[in-house]
């Protein structure tokens, strides 16, 4: 199964293929993406070609994840393995924040709206790198706390 991991997931592709190639046989040949919602707090999901055809209707990825989850529980599945974190999120305000510390540092070049997608998270785990911080690409209150010192 070929993977397509983006550079703010963690590396646990072959592990998590391996695992969907065991659900799915060995003969499968279906690309996917992984999807690490709450970085490495919560749970990971290989998003084949139906994923994105759910976000051409609604772009938000919780929204795709669980009606996708929803139709895999009416098909007699059962609730996901890893369970959500209890994980504060910081406030659309403390994003913003965060992304226009990126943008000073030449890290993050898209608006400034307060959301923690997928650039975002990209930017701030090159910031977390650089600054030899856990690299998660999650943004955390310590984070913030770091960046505005």
């Amino acid at each position: 199964m070929a993977v397509t991991a983006r550079p703010y997931f963690l590396v646990i592709a072959a592990a998590m293929a391996a695992s969907a190639a065991s659900v799915m046989g060995p003969a499968c040949s279906t690309s996917a993406s992984l999807l690490q919602p709450e970085g490495a707090y919560g749970p990971a999901f290989l998003a084949t070609k139906n994923y994105f055809v759910l976000k051409d209707y609604n772009y938000s990825d919780l929204y795709v994840l669980f009606v996708g989850h929803l139709s895999d529980r009416i098909g007699g599945a059962g609730p996901f393995v890893t369970p959500w974190s209890k994980n504060a999120q910081l406030k659309t305000r403390e994003v913003e924040s965060m992304q226009q510390r990126l943008t000073a540092l030449g890290l993050y070049r898209d608006k400034l709206d307060g959301k923690a997608g997928m650039l975002t998270r990209a930017a701030l785990g090159a910031y977390q790198k650089q600054n030899g911080l856990k690299v998660d690409c999650w943004p955390t209150a310590a984070v913030l706390a770091h960046m505005r010192k």
